[in-house]
């Protein structure tokens, strides 16, 4: 049975208990429809929110996500419990959920690492990977890039080139079929720190989770030979212990990253901008057509790249988009609240 520590328990969530709490700590495993999977000194229970705690709640990031710590009534003859409480996040992976609903949606919380597990071969991404970056940023975990494929890659050491020349991450470029790399993450992965892996479909997560894990745990696809990419395999959110005590959080392939709240995740992947944004001329220059601009004389004299300004730009508006749409989306909300409230106020 795996304790608590192994699972990540630490201070931070040890000074979040009342000093007579009657419920027991747990964390998320699986989150499925209507229950959850939840590890616990007990060993792994399923698991329901109480009502009270459902209705209690504003947003559906407010209810459990995998890797959430939460406090829950145990029921041992059943092996099941009542989730009551989640605990404060240290850190939490989210975006902007699909569709046309302005509303956030939580993938993964209290992870230490995030690995962003990127193919190195034709498919390659710069401007996918800065997303993934901003993402990663954003959840306040540290990024680690997981450069999949290699034996497909010809030119790995001008691709490390190109992407050290614009972040400062670790890159580790790795191959389920030569097992380059996985002796190297397999050493940098401490006990009881969590890593979550995001990735497109069919870059290898679950392999490369095979492999970590030393048998096939996860279902993979095989490869097609004619492009080297894999199918879609992992349809949820699962936490996994290693028998070396690493936790790992496998997501099914993002195919839509848009971002939430990611403003300080972009300043941190577009690194470079920032000591020129300091020197424009307008406190709210956009960097477009404005006379006195730091960043397009910056961009003119060759010092920013033009594909990393494009990229910027679009991630900076959409997030000004964003902005909007919360702002109309609470705007909605509080009148619809208030709407509610006077109902029942008539009622009496």
């Amino acid at each position: 049975m795996t304790s608590l520590k192994n699972l990540g328990w630490d201070d931070f969530f040890q000074s979040q208990l009342n000093k007579n709490e009657t419920l027991i700590p747990g964390r998320i495993s699986t989150e499925n429809k209507t229950n959850y999977f939840v590890h616990t000194e007990y060993g792994e229970v399923i698991a329901e929110v109480s009502g009270r705690f459902f209705f209690s709640t504003d947003s559906k990031s407010e209810l459990p996500k995998t890797g959430d710590w939460v406090l829950l009534d145990y029921f041992e003859d059943e092996k099941k419990g009542i989730i009551q409480k989640v605990l404060e996040r240290k850190t939490k992976l989210s975006r902007k959920a699909a569709g046309s609903k302005t509303e956030e949606q939580v993938f993964a919380a209290n992870v230490d690492y995030v690995m962003i597990v990127h193919p190195i071969d034709e498919s390659f991404n710069y401007n996918k990977l800065d997303r993934q970056l901003v993402v990663a940023y954003q959840s306040k975990a540290e990024p680690i890039v997981v450069l999949s494929k290699s034996d497909l890659c010809e030119n790995i050491d001008a691709i490390l080139q190109s992407i050290n020349d614009n972040h400062s991450v670790k890159l580790i470029p790795t191959s389920t079929v030569t097992n380059e790399g996985i002796d190297e993450l397999k050493n940098i992965i401490e006990v009881g720190k969590t890593y979550v892996l995001i990735g497109s479909s069919g870059v290898g997560k679950s392999t490369l989770i095979n492999k970590l894990f030393g048998k096939d745990i996860l279902k993979t696809q095989e490869v097609r030979e004619i492009d080297g990419k894999g199918k879609h395999t992992t349809t949820h959110r699962e936490l996994i212990v290693l028998p070396t005590g690493g936790i790992l959080i496998d997501n099914p392939g993002i195919r839509e990253l848009q971002l939430w709240n990611s403003e300080d995740g972009l300043s941190k992947t577009f690194g470079e901008f920032s000591e020129y944004e300091d020197q424009c001329k307008y406190k709210d220059c956009t960097h477009t057509v404005e006379l006195g601009c730091a960043v397009l004389t910056a961009l003119g004299k060759g010092e920013i790249s033009k594909t990393r300004y494009d990229n910027y730009l679009k991630m900076r508006k959409e997030l000004e988009y964003l902005e909007t749409k919360q702002n109309d989306s609470a705007a909605m909300n509080k009148k619809k609240k208030w709407k509610n409230i006077s109902k029942e106020i008539k009622r009496y």
